[in-house]
């Protein structure tokens, strides 16, 4: 979306533009490769009858379909660097990664700025176990 904004800010076009994907999705392929991304279980499908419970009105918006697609967008010539939840995916993996070390160095790091010393201790190696796997 940053690029596409991007786009649309050094053009001439107005207007609305939907920034939304290419080739759309359901919420559970994107639940399904979420899921495959991070190396977990896809969680249950809450029923039908359970949201409308919980929330009421508000189910039919998460219930019902929407199918926006960027023409505007894709007639202006924009091009999307990841057309498809597939590519889109593998190209995040790396960068999720990195992003989790990252706020896991933040974590220690703040911890340890705030005195934590010897009582943190252990927290410290938690964190670093999961980080490094070891």
């Amino acid at each position: 979306m940053v690029a596409a904004t991007a786009f649309l800010i050094n053009s001439d076009l107005d207007g609305p533009f939907n920034l939304t994907a290419p080739n759309p999705v359901r919420n559970s392929e994107l639940v399904g490769g979420l899921a495959r991304l991070l190396k977990r279980p896809a969680v249950i499908p809450v029923p039908k009858f359970a949201l409308r419970l919980a929330v009421g009105e508000l189910a039919g918006e998460a219930l019902g379909g929407q199918c926006a697609l960027p023409a505007r967008l894709s007639a202006a010539g924009f091009e999307f660097r990841h057309p498809t939840l597939d590519e889109a995916l593998r190209a995040r993996s790396s960068a999720k990664m990195r992003f989790r070390i990252a706020t896991e160095h933040r974590t220690i790091l703040r911890s340890i700025e705030r005195g934590a010393g010897a009582a943190a201790a252990p927290h410290l190696r938690q964190h670093l176990r999961g980080l490094y796997g070891t």
